[in-house]
């Protein structure tokens, strides 16, 4: 957690508002959320302790506070305990801020390695998640226009979101360039099999065609995700 602290504090731009969402954890989150709040006076730190369990649960708690305090133009970006901004992450954002959402590559950390995993073209969104969402940012209007995340879904909340936010013309932007950093292992890696099945339950509401039942042979065979079409 204080990797994703520090790096917060190290952007040239400071956010508005940090809000923290906590689930009754045991390694000293409350104290050092106080002392954070207590050395940064120029952000709005918020602590709310989760109400319900489940990570988009969490995601869409603080979603709800926040959509009462800011503008439509306003940016949210969420960020997991585990994850930390590049220094230049918010730098790199503001310049595209005519767009409704802005994600890019990521830096992916396993126990023994990490590799730069980017986005890829949104036309994959009915096989598989596209963006890399810890590198994810969305303008408040997007929640207010399409809704938050769907908590039926486990762990592809998250696709859902994007898929919605694609169909409806929202003005995506994919960069280049490196965002965040992702420690690898949490709850959506360990339900690989939950999140294929969801998967093929959000792109079967929206195809008529095979391409759910396709997408679900391809991910079970574990093939890998060639770049094809990356050009289209």
């Amino acid at each position: 957690m204080q990797k994703t602290l520090d790096s917060v504090l190290k952007q040239k731009i400071r956010p508005k508002f940090h809000v923290f969402i906590d689930l009754k954890s045991t390694d000293h989150t409350t104290k050092i959320i106080a002392e954070y709040k207590k050395n940064n006076k120029d952000i709005n730190v918020i602590f709310l302790l989760q109400n319900s369990k489940g990570i988009y649960q969490a995601w869409n708690q603080g979603l709800i506070y926040l959509l009462e305090k800011v503008e439509n133009n306003h940016f949210v970006c969420i960020l997991n305990s585990d994850d930390w901004l590049q220094n230049n992450y918010i730098t790199n954002i503001s310049r595209h801020k005519q767009h409704d959402l802005i994600a890019g590559s990521c830096i992916v950390h396993y126990k023994n390695k990490k590799f730069v995993r980017p986005c890829r073209n949104l036309k994959y969104l009915p096989i598989f998640m596209a963006i890399m969402d810890p590198s994810l940012i969305v303008r408040a209007s997007v929640f207010r226009e399409i809704g938050i995340y769907r908590e039926k879904f486990l762990v592809a909340a998250d696709h859902d979101f994007i898929y919605r936010a694609y169909e409806m013309g929202c003005k995506i932007k994919i960069l280049d360039e490196v965002l965040v950093n992702v420690k690898m292992g949490g709850f959506a890696s360990q339900n690989k099999e939950i999140a294929f099945l969801e998967q093929l339950e959000l792109s079967k509401e929206r195809s008529f065609l095979p391409i759910p039942e396709l997408a679900f042979l391809y991910r079970s065979l574990k093939l890998p995700r060639l770049r094809l079409f990356d050009f289209l």
